[in-house]
């Protein structure tokens, strides 16, 4: 009985890190591509901006990208956002 239920979590845990790992890398070519806020990576990519915002983190502390500049988002027409 315990290792049905340790077999299903594993399963359950290997599909969260493979979504992770999906979407970090979706985010990583967005911002490849040009630079972005994450309001606007939102919208061209279809993740969370709250999702987004971790996967920045990470590729921040693994030293992926960079921020460049403050500039206004184009779609929340907020002046300075990162």
């Amino acid at each position: 009985m315990e290792s049905t239920n340790s077999q299903s979590l594993n399963k359950i845990v290997e599909a969260k890190d493979n979504n992770f790992t999906d979407q970090l890398n979706i985010v990583f070519q967005a911002f490849q591509k040009t630079p972005m806020t994450m309001k606007e990576a939102d919208a061209y990519t279809g993740i969370m901006r709250e999702n987004i915002c971790w996967y920045v983190r990470t590729l921040l502390m693994e030293e992926r990208i960079v921020f460049l500049r403050k500039r206004r988002c184009w779609i929340t027409r907020i002046k300075w956002c990162q």
